[in-house]
Order: structure tokens, then sequence, then C-alpha cells
């Protein structure tokens, strides 16, 4: 019992235990990967909602200004359900779990474009 409680002591110093507790929902996938939304973080503030969402792609994609490849992206977002639009507050892309691009300053808010990937996530958290 003792061992069990330094290790969980241990993942939460570390902040692996998180990493563990996330429950992602696929809200949509295709050939090229799947999209994401974190379910047990989502937090409500009338009609804000603040979350992660998640890119997975099958194979590496590339970004058009650096030309660096990343399989992933996660994305901290603020949607605005009324009014249909999205802030995105962090950025992370990685490639085979190797962090490979990062941005940490908040973006403006923009519109939310039907059949968009973030007009997918607005429907899974704001419903």
């Amino acid at each position: 019992m003792k061992r069990l409680i330094a290790l969980a002591i241990l993942w939460a110093a570390t902040g692996i235990l998180p990493a563990f507790a996330a429950e992602w929902h696929v809200i949509a996938q295709s050939k090229v990967g799947n999209l994401a939304v974190e379910r047990t973080m989502l937090k409500r503030h009338g009609t804000h909602v603040l979350g992660w969402m998640r890119e997975l792609f099958n194979e590496p994609q590339t970004t058009p200004v650096t030309g660096d490849k990343y399989d992933m992206l996660l994305d901290r977002v603020e949607i605005d359900c009324a009014n249909d639009t999205v802030s995105v507050l962090s950025s992370r892309s990685t490639l085979k779990d190797q962090t490979v691009g990062a941005n940490d300053v908040p973006l403006p808010a923009g519109n939310i474009e039907p059949d968009s990937t973030m007009y997918l996530v607005e429907n899974a958290v704001c419903r």
C-alpha cells in the first residue's frame, strides 16, 4: 500500500497523472486521422467553453510556414457558443511525442466557419 501511495505522489509531482486522467472523445475520423475533445476538463462560463482539442494524423503533416513535420496538434481553445467564435489560447505540435512547435500567445477570436474543424469542436462542446 505504501508503494502505491508513493507512486501516486510521484505521478502527481511529475505531471504524469493528468495525462492518464484525460478522457478524449473522438468527434470526427477520416483516412487522414481523427479529431477529439477532452471531456473531463471542459469549463463552462455562461456561453463560453474552455477546453482542449487534439488532432491526430496517420501520416506526418508539414507546416506551410516553417516546413516542420508533425503528427499531432494539441490546442487549448475558448469557444463562445452564442457568437460562434473561437480563440486559440495555446497550441502544440508534436512528432512522435516530441514537441516540434509551440505557441502560448493567445490568438484573437475568430469566426467559426460552417463545416470547419472548429465547427465540429463547437458542436461537440456547446450542445
